[in-house]
């Protein structure tokens, strides 16, 4: 089981299972950011039943860490968790998959008119 300097023994533990958004401290998480850095997080239901919330990541906003979101479902859905996620200073690269490629599209567009 790998061991964070934040304390938290779950490898598979998310910061909203650590922490509520407002007490989140990005530089307390260095290693557990690196950690995630390394194998992005799932925010969808689709992608995984176990899926994060989204707002929690809102605070490596404005840090060194990129974010690997990955986001499965119709463009409806994944829209409206990109909106859940995104803040201003965020670095973030969202992964998607929708079952048509004119929804493809539509994600694709409604990403780069939030993330601006």
């Amino acid at each position: 089981m790998k061991k964070f300097n934040t304390g938290i023994a779950d490898s598979q533990a998310t910061p909203a299972e650590a922490v509520s958004p407002e007490d989140f401290d990005p530089e307390a998480y260095a290693d557990y950011a690196q950690w995630l850095q390394e194998r992005g997080r799932a925010f969808s239901e689709e992608t995984d039943p176990n899926s994060n919330p989204p707002e929690p990541f809102r605070a490596f906003a404005n840090t060194d860490i990129v974010l690997n979101a990955r986001v499965v479902g119709d463009a409806e859905t994944v829209i409206e968790t990109v909106k859940r996620l995104w803040t201003p200073g965020m670095k973030l690269i969202v992964v998607t998959y929708c079952q048509t490629p004119g929804e493809q599209e539509m994600v694709y567009d409604g990403i780069h008119e939030i993330c601006v």
